[in-house]
């Protein structure tokens, strides 16, 4: 089953979808909560296919393959979470909320962690980056995960390793493929 496919051409359509529904609201629309619940749900669709697209991608590496299905299940699940509360109440954060958050930064690290795995490393100190920068990830995602099971209420402390690793994951993102164009020899 060629999923990449399937999403590519979800996120096109959506696209434009969420293209016209936006111009439609901007010249017709009356700013009220089904119109923007429309336009919410068209984006969901937009960003939740962009994010299984970028799991897909190793859909055809032996190597990868359980990595490609997982990541795209759980863009799907995250896409449903999200769907839904679009269209649930906002009053309540409550316990929809968290799983919907939850579901979305994984999907999120699992996407980027796909991208990161396209760089074949030409060097040791390339895999050694992109193995540290895949590591980084996962720790950006439990941080952000732990700050949804807080609600947010952060330490300063808390707050600055997460900005920390941030930095490093934007970092390695940059870097490791950098390295591997240059080559670099031990």
């Amino acid at each position: 089953m060629n999923y990449k496919r399937f999403l590519l051409i979800t996120m096109i359509a959506s696209l434009v979808i969420c293209a016209l529904v936006g111009i439609y609201i901007f010249i017709f629309g009356e700013w009220d909560e089904t119109e923007m619940k429309v336009f919410g749900t068209t984006q969901v669709v937009a960003w939740f296919s962009l994010l299984g697209f970028c799991c897909s991608i190793h859909q055809n590496n032996p190597k990868l393959k359980w990595f490609s299905i997982t990541g795209v299940l759980i863009a799907v699940a995250a896409f449903v979470f999200a769907v839904l509360a679009v269209w649930w109440e906002m009053e309540n954060f409550g316990i929809r909320w968290k799983i919907t958050i939850i579901a979305l930064i994984i999907s999120f690290a699992l996407a980027h962690m796909s991208l990161m795995l396209l760089v074949k490393p030409k060097s040791a100190l390339t895999r050694y980056s992109l193995y540290v920068t895949l590591i980084f990830i996962l720790i950006v995602a439990g941080l952000l995960i732990n700050g949804v099971f807080c609600d947010f209420e952060l330490s300063e402390t808390c707050i600055k390793v997460i900005g920390v690793f941030v930095i490093l994951d934007v970092l390695g993102t940059i870097t490791t493929p950098l390295l591997n164009k240059l080559k670099v020899k031990e």
